[in-house]
C-alpha cells in the first residue's frame, strides 16, 4: 500500500518574512492564510477547515492578486507531492471499480468466486506543526 504523507505542506509554517506586505494586507495576515491553505489541503480539503476567511483569501489570492503568497505556496504543493497522490488515489478507485465489476461479471457467466480487492494508496495528513510561533493559539482557531 502506497501511503503519501502530505505533512510536508504544513512544516514549516509560514512566517511574516517570507512574505510580502501591502498596502491591503500586512504579511502575517498572508503568512496566517498561507498557512491556513496548507493545512486545509494536507488535511485531504476537510471541509470543517474551509472557512469563510479561507473562502474570501483564495477568490483574492487566486483572482489575480497576492502573487507572493501564490508563489510560496506552490513550492510546497509541488514537494508534497499531492497532485500526484491524488492521481494515484483516482487510478486506484478506478481499478477498483474496474476489479469489483470484473469480478461480478466473471461469478455470473463462469461461476469463479470474487477475488480479494488490492488496497488503495491513503493519503496520511500527518499531524499539525510540532513547533509554533510564541503568541499562536492552538488548534484550528490559531490559524485564522
Amino acid at each position: 500500500m502506497t501511503v503519501f504523507d502530505t505533512s510536508a505542506l504544513v512544516r514549516p509554517l509560514f512566517t511574516d518574512a517570507e512574505l510580502t506586505a501591502t498596502k491591503w494586507d500586512n504579511a502575517a495576515e498572508k503568512a496566517a492564510s498561507a498557512n491556513a491553505l496548507c493545512r486545509f489541503m494536507s488535511a485531504d480539503f476537510r471541509e470543517s477547515l474551509f472557512t469563510q476567511k479561507l473562502y474570501r483569501r483564495l477568490a483574492l489570492t487566486f483572482g489575480h492578486i497576492a502573487h507572493d503568497a501564490e508563489r510560496a505556496v506552490l513550492p510546497r504543493l509541488r514537494k508534497s507531492n499531492l497532485l500526484e497522490a491524488y492521481r494515484a488515489l483516482r487510478a486506484a478507485e478506478v481499478e477498483g471499480a474496474e476489479r469489483a465489476l470484473l469480478a461480478k461479471l466473471r461469478e455470473k457467466h463462469e461461476g469463479a468466486p470474487a477475488s480479494s480487492q488490492t488496497s488503495a494508496p491513503i493519503l496520511h495528513p500527518g499531524g499539525p506543526p510540532k513547533t509554533r510561533r510564541s503568541g499562536q493559539q492552538s488548534g484550528q482557531t490559531g490559524l485564522f
